[in-house]
């Protein structure tokens, strides 16, 4: 389990004396590895709410379309798109024709990555279908509207997206509330009646673009009917990608809601608000009427917790944004830019960078556990650069961003340097000091996933069924709410099927935070997490783990100081109990008898819901007495810095001075510390030591 390194990198670290220590200290504009949008709005006019769509030309000409509450399909080219740009000059491009009723109209528009061709794609009610109209030079002039989609009816939405060799797909929601489908290939468009797709979902309203692989949909509609059960989801329609094409993926949940709870029974929609951000989704939508918020609308812009397209994806909760409006917000993405925007809003946004800052790097403090994971590091800021950061000079340090730190040695040919394990922090708060001694710091914090996790409440109320979704399901999609993936470890230390194969009853309530959450669900298992940069891992301990290092004796990695200590576990007995079901009551006990005959009995009761069988209240009792030996202290080891260890990891120490030989020890927490000299100089890993 231990990270691999560079075999000059093993060997330099475990010389006792003549190390040659580096470290990289990277701050990004990135929220858990995916690029943060930091809008600033451009335009506020008096345009009637209606759908809107939104792409950037190859001559970087902003090109928005939307339908006004008359029904005209208008158009807007600005051509050097900034603050002071005029954004409120429109043209009629579909002959001055009126709609019977706009309520229903939608609109969508994609930029083919060949060409300088635009294609607008709109429903009206006035027509059955999705029309088509083109733009050969970049949304400068437009050729006459085409129907593409025909139906008997009329529908409620369409969308539209190329694929990176300039084929279309047009996509059309009909009055029956399923989807139809139609594309040009090498020029040449299929027919207008369209291939439904196969899911069976009560759809409303659509957003497309493609991911580099397949098509991406953002459907909003309805779980069965017109009264089911709202839900905004994701899914793939195949390009030859991940799928083949012509072929649809599952649904994916990026948002949902339960009516039962008494939320309004209206559902999330969405207009062209698909983009593809450096090769994240991202999508914006109004939330609609599902809590009381007033006007009944909130802006949302959300994505997922990792990079995999559209679909497979698990969504977070979304950031709350200012435009706010039924026909959803378009959104879309250009050379390190963003642009979202309403007919009456324009909003920009840019990707920020990452700014290199281990020469400013004087000390650099953190710690890792399996459940916290903070950061120190003070840097010199002599000549103020840094003051205000996000600054011109300096935009990659910014709150709510990230700091990577990169230790290692000057190990490999030549002197060059060499790292180890990975770590990522998000910034937490940023103190600008000036000393007695007249010298200028920035001191920068930052935290870890279980931070974060623990900063975002879980927005609403979830019921889950026995044997509807696993523990590793449920986990992995409250993480993902927090904006963190989740592995499970590989063998031999994968979870245990109490982790990966128990699907409990289980009930979430508005006001717990998502870490709680998590915690939860790990609590009636013997498995534990090891925060690793934008995702937990989820790490099996058993007793019989080997071991990945060994500190002290001879050949082996130097030991600088060793603490035992001598205190007994938290519990050493543990009587698991599960739910009532009418005479039914499952429960058992669970001992460590070495720490009862040394300490005398030490009682821990716990309640797990799902416990009910005999066979699931003996397994969580043993899991839960586990967990009490894994987390017995038995002191702390401080080593020269050692760039491949982890959590959990499994250390053996040999220290005869204390009379210990070859015991092994589970590493619950790590810190390490290095500071520049000459008189301060140091760079060591300290490690709390846990039981086996």
């Amino acid at each position: 389990m231990a990270a691999t390194l560079a075999a000059s990198l093993t060997a330099h670290q475990k010389l006792p004396s003549g190390r040659k220590p580096v470290l990289s200290v990277t701050a990004s504009a990135k929220r858990h590895q995916v690029d943060t949008l930091r809008w600033t709005r451009y335009y506020t006019g008096a345009e009637a709410a209606g759908a809107s769509a939104v792409v950037v030309a190859n001559d970087g000409a902003l090109i928005r379309a939307r339908i006004d509450g008359s029904g005209n399909v208008l158009v807007s080219r600005v051509t050097s798109p900034g603050s002071g740009s005029t954004y409120s000059s429109w043209t009629d491009i579909d002959g001055g024709l009126t709609a019977t009723n706009t309520g229903n109209c939608s609109i969508g528009m994609a930029i083919n990555p060949t060409s300088n061709e635009i294609a607008l794609c709109y429903t009206r009610n006035s027509r059955q279908g999705t029309y088509v109209v083109l733009s050969s030079d970049g949304g400068a002039t437009w050729g006459t509207p085409t129907i593409r989609i025909s139906t008997a009816s009329s529908g409620w939405g369409s969308a539209i997206a190329y694929n990176p060799s300039g084929n279309i797909a047009v996509f059309h929601v009909t009055s029956t509330n399923t989807i139809l489908r139609v594309r040009r290939t090498a020029g040449v468009w299929e027919g207008t009646a369209g291939t439904v797709w196969t899911n069976t979902a009560y759809a409303l309203s659509i957003a497309a673009a493609h991911d580099g692989a397949d098509y991406g949909l953002i459907v909003a509609g309805r779980v069965t009917n017109s009264t089911g059960e709202p839900r905004l989801w994701s899914c793939s329609f195949g390009d030859g990608g991940l799928y083949s094409s012509g072929t649809w993926s599952a649904l994916t949940v990026i948002a949902e809601e339960d009516i039962t709870t008494g939320t309004s029974t209206v559902p999330y929609v969405v207009s062209s608000g698909a983009a593809i951000v450096n090769g994240y989704p991202q999508v914006a939508y109004t939330h609609v009427d599902m809590v009381a918020v007033p006007g009944g609308y909130e802006g949302r812009v959300t994505r997922p917790a990792y990079s995999g397209g559209f679909d497979g994806a698990l969504w977070d909760w979304g950031s709350p944004v200012e435009p706010a409006s039924v026909y959803g917000v378009a959104l879309c993405w250009r050379s390190n830019a963003a642009w979202m925007i309403t007919p009456d809003g324009v909003w920009y946004a840019t990707t920020g960078g990452s700014d290199d800052l281990s020469s400013r790097v004087l000390s650099c403090r953190y710690r890792v556990g399996t459940d916290s994971s903070k950061l120190t590091l003070e840097l010199d800021n002599h000549d103020g650069a840094l003051n205000g950061a996000p600054n011109g000079t300096y935009d990659g340090l910014m709150l709510g961003g990230t700091l990577t730190v990169l230790p290692g040695y000057y190990s490999g040919t030549a002197g060059a340097a060499e790292y180890g394990v990975t770590v990522d922090f998000t910034v937490e708060r940023i103190t600008y000091r000036h000393r007695n001694d007249g010298s200028l710091v920035a001191i920068v914090e930052g935290v870890g996933p279980w931070e974060v996790a623990a900063r975002s409440e879980v927005v609403q109320v979830y019921q889950f069924a026995a044997a509807a979704v696993t523990r590793s399901g449920l986990f992995q999609r409250f993480a993902a709410r927090a904006g963190f993936r989740v592995v499970n470890q590989g063998s031999p230390r994968a979870p245990s099927t109490d982790f990966t194969a128990t699907s409990p009853a289980f009930a979430v309530a508005p006001g717990q935070s998502n870490a709680d959450v998590l915690r939860a669900l790990l609590a009636a298992t013997s498995d534990y997490v090891r925060p690793d940069r934008a995702e937990f891992r989820v790490v099996g301990t058993l007793a019989a783990d080997a071991s990945d290092v060994t500190y002290g004796g001879s050949g082996n990695h130097p030991i600088a100081a060793l603490d035992l200590l001598d205190a007994p576990q938290e519990a050493n007995w543990v009587r698991l109990s599960g739910p009532t079901s009418g005479a039914t009551f499952f429960a058992d006990d669970a001992y460590s008898y070495d720490s009862v005959y040394k300490h005398g009995p030490r009682l821990r009761q716990q309640r797990v819901n799902d416990a009910t069988s005999g066979a699931l209240a003996t397994s969580y009792a043993a899991a839960a007495a586990r967990r009490d030996v894994v987390d017995r202290e038995y002191g702390t080891l401080t080593v020269p810095f050692d760039a491949a260890r982890q959590v959990l990891d499994v250390v053996t120490v040999n220290d005869t001075s204390l009379g210990v030989s070859a015991v092994k020890y589970r590493v619950l927490a790590l810190e390490m510390n290095y500071a520049r000299g000459p008189k301060s100089a140091r760079y060591d890993l300290t490690l709390t030591l846990g039981g086996m």
